[in-house]
């Protein structure tokens, strides 16, 4: 059982509960919390307050920390300060963290007016359907510019062919241009258009006329294409360069299988071979193209991760078996220990090494101890990553064991780390008395000292003695200085970002022996285009010229091959593909090239540092470009996310959150002190939260950018986001959104199968009757909708699934409400389940002779009227499949005389698609009946992978079948 309940863990948690004070308008004024981290101490209280006005609006919030302060000290402000309008808007936000911030809104509510501490204002300019067209920002010394401009495609020549009218079709940002000159039927962006600055260090200024704001770009143009399937899922994308990256669907939407194919080649590369999902959802099961395979294995009864068994084909002289990790957890989810039995124990320095990793916390569930292994040559952590082992470590031989501790104080903050291992040390963090600003302890600080460090807005001023930052006016870091000199160029590193807060290019430039080298990384859909220079003397080499194509992934596995147009280092083959295997938060942890040998090898400390660091050669090392959490680790040590910049020697973000107060009162604390169970993709919330609550920075900025372009989300993000990053304090709650969120997906869900009328029955239902999950069932020939609370469906659920027939009044006995809206005919019985859902294998057409007939994806007999509303493009075969899956058919090979003589990749395939049949995604591999004269008890399935074949590939499996036994006899391609 993955989910085990240890003494130590119940003895920290007893008697810590969280407990919500309300006034007697429902407001929660005070959070009173209990903590301890170790068995023996009592429970310290922590209480967190929140003051609000007469009308109910949201005065002021106090953490933990600064409200134990402030019972000794009056003069100790909170951490949020709010001032609000008559209609609830939020005019003014104080913060200890990020100063102060002022938004004037318009009678349209939509923002016209910021400035904040650093004195930066922004001002909003709309057209008269209140569209941004100007962003104009003014700095103290600096005259007021316009960073972005936004056109629309109403008066375009071609807008009707195009389809852009009310579109925006030219965003004018803080890099450069971005186009969408064409959109589909459902107004997604066919393609794009991005054109950047001219260089590294140019800032945006669009005033004037567009015939000026032409030379302020660079010349080249840089287009990407987008194709996208029915369910307006992106399922191809042509790159800059003219790669291509296709993806493959099953029936369900769910990824299934991808593929590249590189510009000027004609050959597929297969990138993932196949996915088997659970009935969850969950991975059960991926194939990489390199013939990878990983297999997941779940507790039934929370779906954790349980097992995950990652193997390699057979080759001499490797190990076939590359990660076999075993996951305990505690009961409320947390990770315990992650073991891996494919690594060998080794004794070293009078100690037992082995890939067995622990973990403690406290009862806030905040990481308190953790053990691993790291290199034995490593020292100190820092913003430097320690010397690779090379070659790649086939034991633990040249690995220590290590064991840290972890200290916060009442506010979150991290405030020590000491370690035990190779070299044991201790790291403390100063942090001041008002506020979550925080540094690295040198020995001289002290925690008045801290603000000095800051900017106003709470923006980190250095990284370290002699090397500064810069911050543009929207708070994102545009400069780092790693050296700098005297008369000569500094080593430094800038930044460009787009108009929803991306990078879209970085410039890292260095100074040695009088040559001026410069790196340059251009960040496009799918691509990154990295370019070295060198220059001396004003004359400039080429040295190298890279395209890092992100071939995607799913599951735990990301993809990205190098091509080189330049320079391309000796060992390292042109197009060189590297698999990478990612754990629980995405870190990449081991890269596989295309043969599945290992390239690097990287285990990670808690908090981001690298403690085990192993590359096949010292240039390989130097190619792997992402690391913890899958991001991006830049030369000054930093990690990009997105919104922020996150220092992992530090164990924090290097400026407040842009998304406010949505993950707590700390606007520097990374996802909540728990880094080993949580994940951060953009820089502004934890996976928790972004998954089931307010995400003011990303959903909440979505919506508004909906508000704004509701035709061009993409586009509406650039004034979405930073609207709804400062919009986070308007009150709303992550219960509120997460059942919005639910109600919602639960109606587009219920709704996908009914035809026209239905549907607008369901509608009319969903708006009289309240309840937070919708759902339709079909019974016998009757559909009924029915809606509930989330508790109702949790207690309930499983035995709907077990009833074939129910009623609308059954239904209203268990509590839910229901009706009848409508009835389908079907061409055999209901099998047990039935009443739970409407799904393509539930709902089957009657033999004969049907067509599909109108927009609303109904399907006719030739001649008859409209039965099911579920769109069939082989009736009769996907009848088949439906019922070969719920009999749960069987594969038997002991009668193919030729199979054990198979070679050994068709061996390998031939396996592959047995396998997908006997767990029920017989589906994914096409199997079906061949309706062949006279062969009416033959079947056949998909072989795919044999001799580089992708897609469907051109190999077929043919099998007789007996009852649910599938009996194989033959290979054949029946192309040839």
């Amino acid at each position: 059982m993955p989910t085990i309940g240890t003494v130590h863990t119940a003895t920290i948690c007893t008697g810590t509960p969280t407990v919500h004070v309300n006034d007697n308008r429902g407001k929660t004024v005070r959070v009173l919390q209990y903590n301890r981290s170790t068995p023996d101490q009592p429970a310290d209280q922590y209480i967190a307050q929140q003051h609000f006005t007469l009308c109910g609006l949201a005065l002021s919030s106090i953490d933990p920390r600064l409200f134990r302060e402030r019972q000794a000290n009056p003069d100790i402000a909170p951490n949020f300060c709010f001032v609000a309008s008559l209609s609830g808007k939020i005019l003014r936000t104080g913060s200890q963290d990020a100063g102060e911030q002022f938004t004037i809104y318009d009678v349209e509510e939509g923002p016209v007016l910021q400035k904040n501490d650093r004195d930066v204002t922004v001002q909003w300019v709309y057209d008269v359907l209140h569209r941004p067209v100007q962003v104009l920002e003014s700095e103290r010394t600096i005259a007021t510019r316009v960073s972005e401009r936004y056109v629309y495609g109403d008066v375009e020549p071609s807008s009707r062919a195009a389809n852009t009218r009310e579109r925006l079709v030219r965003h004018y940002d803080m890099g450069g241009l971005e186009e969408s000159p064409s959109f589909s039927i459902a107004g997604q962006s066919l393609q794009t258009v991005r054109q950047l600055l001219a260089g590294p260090h140019a800032v945006s200024d669009w005033q004037g006329e567009p015939s000026a704001w032409q030379i302020a770009l660079e010349s080249t143009r840089h287009v990407t294409g987008f194709r996208y399937n029915a369910r307006e899922v992106t399922e191809c994308v042509t790159d800059a360069k003219g790669n291509r990256r296709e993806q493959i669907f099953n029936v369900a939407g769910q990824l299934t299988g991808s593929r590249v194919i590189l510009a000027g080649q004609q050959e597929a590369r297969m990138i993932l071979g196949m996915i088997a999902y659970g009935a969850a959802g969950q991975v059960l099961k991926e194939a990489a193209g390199n013939g990878v395979t990983s297999e997941y294995e779940y507790e039934p009864q929370t779906l954790r991760l349980n097992r995950l068994r990652t193997t390699r084909p057979a080759r001499e002289g490797r190990h076939v078996l590359l990660q076999d990790l075993t996951y305990t957890y505690d009961p409320v989810g947390n990770i315990l220990s992650i073991d891996d039995a494919a690594a060998k124990s080794r004794y070293f320095r009078n100690q037992r090494v082995e890939a067995t990793f622990g973990y403690s916390y406290d009862a806030l569930y905040q990481l308190l101890t953790a053990s691993g292994r790291e290199n034995a040559n490593a020292g100190q952590q820092g913003a430097v990553l320690p010397v690779p082992i090379v070659p790649v470590i086939e034991d633990a031989s040249q690995l220590t064991n290590y064991t840290r501790q972890y200290m916060y104080d009442r506010g979150g903050n991290l405030t020590r780390i000491r370690h035990h291992g190779s070299t044991s040390y201790t790291m403390d963090m100063v942090v001041a008395h008002t506020s979550n600003r925080a540094v690295l302890q040198n020995g001289s600080r002290f925690p008045a000292d801290v603000d000095r460090y800051f900017d106003a807005c709470g923006n980190l001023l250095e990284l370290a003695s002699g090397q500064p930052l810069v911050w543009d006016g929207r708070n994102q870091l545009r400069r780092v200085t790693k050296l700098a000199r005297n008369g000569t160029n500094d080593d430094e590193e800038s930044y460009h970002y787009d108009g929803s807060g991306m990078r879209v290019r970085k410039t890292t430039t260095s100074l040695t022996s009088a040559t001026v080298r410069s790196a340059e990384a251009v960040y496009l859909p799918g691509i990154e285009l990295r370019r070295t220079v060198s220059a001396q003397g004003g004359k400039e080499t080429i040295v190298e010229e890279l395209d890092v194509i992100q071939a995607g992934g799913a599951g735990r596995l990301s993809v990205q091959i190098l091509h080189w147009s330049k320079g391309r280092p000796a060992g390292i083959p042109d197009d060189q593909v590297r698999f990478s295997l990612d754990n629980q938060i995405g870190s990449s942890c081991i890269e596989l090239d295309g043969q599945a040998d290992i390239l690097t090898l990287e285990e990670y400390f808690p908090f981001g540092g690298t403690a085990v660091w192993s590359s096949r050669s010292e240039t390989e090392s130097q190619y792997k470009f992402l690391q913890y959490s899958g991001k991006e680790r830049d030369a000054t040590g930093l990690y990009y996310y997105g919104y922020r910049y996150y220092a992992p020697w530090m164990a924090r973000w290097i400026n407040p959150d842009p998304a406010g107060i949505v993950d707590g009162l700390n606007l520097y604390r990374m996802v909540r002190n728990n880094p080993v169970l949580l994940e951060d993709f953009i820089g502004a919330v934890p996976t928790e939260v972004l998954m089931a609550g307010l995400v003011i920075g990303a959903l909440i900025g979505l919506v508004l950018g909906y508000t704004y372009f509701p035709d061009s989300p993409l586009k509406g993000v650039a004034l979405g986001i930073p609207l709804g990053l400062a919009l986070s304090s308007l009150g709303y709650t992550s219960v509120m959104w997460r059942s919005r969120r639910r109600r919602d997906d639960s109606i587009n869900t219920a709704a996908h199968d009914l035809n026209s009328e239905m549907t607008q029955k369901f509608i009319e239902f969903t708006k009289s009757k309240s309840g937070e999950i919708y759902k339709t069932f079909q019974s016998g020939t009757s559909v009924i909708a029915y809606t509930g609370s989330a508790s109702l469906f949790e207690e309930y659920e499983g035995k709907l699934k077990e009833k074939t027939t129910i009623t609308a009044r059954q239904l209203e006995n268990y509590g839910f409400t229901a009706e009848k809206i409508g009835t389908v005919q079907l061409s055999e019985p209901a099998q047990p389940g039935a009443a739970a859902a409407m799904s393509g294998t539930d709902v089957l057409p009657p033999s004969g002779s049907w067509e599909t007939s109108g927009t609303g994806g109904g399907i006719k007999r030739k001649g008859g009227k409209r039965k099911v509303a579920q769109v069939w493009e082989e009736p009769v075969v996907r009848a088949e499949k439906a019922r070969s899956v719920r009999e749960g058919l069987t594969v038997n090979v002991t009668e193919w005389k030729k199979y054990d003589a198979l070679p050994e990749d068709e061996r390998t395939a031939v396996e592959r698609t047995i396998e997908m049949i006997q767990i029920g995604e017989s589906t994914s591999v096409n199997l079906h009946k061949l309706e062949s004269k006279g062969k009416t008890n033959i079947w056949s399935a998909d072989v795919t992978g044999i001799r580089g074949s992708t897609g469907r590939g051109a190999w077929r499996l043919l099998f007789n079948k007996e009852g649910s036994v599938l009996k194989a006899f033959d290979l054949m391609n029946p192309h040839r």
